[in-house]
């Protein structure tokens, strides 16, 4: 009898233990789960939500090799469309702050990659790629790019980071389902 108490109890005490990995992986597995949300962008994102919340753009640049993408140009960001769609937004401005750490134009190089490499976000990342091995994330993944940023993949979305010659950002690239 005392054998059958201590096996429930383990099988119990496992059971709880895998329950909040799968919950604490899920949890975190993102540093922010809509950027676009964060620049005040609705579902659906198309360019007449985009002048109802900032108004007309002060330019719009039609791409030369394709007149499906252009560019609306905004005080400090800029919102690229493939057809009526946002697919991209780039940010110059610091008024942008991403997330509990508030990333964003301004941030160190050192602050960034804290923010999407911390302890809390590379536990969860692990737990995901454990639980899910059969498909493993690249969640998280920080690519450093031939300029000097380097890329990050947040769940769907990609966010290249620019710096200056200071190593603080001073160009944010937000994209849709990666670039």
């Amino acid at each position: 009898m005392k054998i059958i108490k201590i096996i429930l109890w383990v099988i119990g005490s496992l059971a709880l233990f895998l329950f909040i990995l799968y919950v604490f992986g899920n949890t975190f597995k993102t540093y922010i789960g809509n950027y676009f949300a964060a620049v005040e962008l609705p579902k659906g994102r198309s360019y007449n939500s985009v002048v109802e919340i900032y108004g007309e753009p002060l330019n719009i640049i039609p791409f030369e090799d394709n007149n499906n993408y252009f560019t609306a140009q905004y005080d400090g960001i800029e919102f690229v469309f493939t057809g009526d769609y946002v697919s991209a937004v780039r940010i110059y401005s610091s008024d942008y702050q991403f997330g509990k750490k508030k990333i964003g134009v301004g941030s160190t190089r050192k602050e960034v990659k804290n923010a999407y490499n911390g302890r809390l976000y590379k536990m969860a990342k692990t737990i995901n790629r454990f639980l899910f091995s059969d498909r493993p994330t690249l969640n998280g993944q920080i690519s450093e790019r031939p300029d000097g940023g380097f890329t990050v993949i947040d769940g769907i979305t990609w966010v290249e980071f620019h710096f200056d010659g200071g190593d603080k950002v001073n160009k944010m690239v937000i994209y849709d389902n990666g670039p």
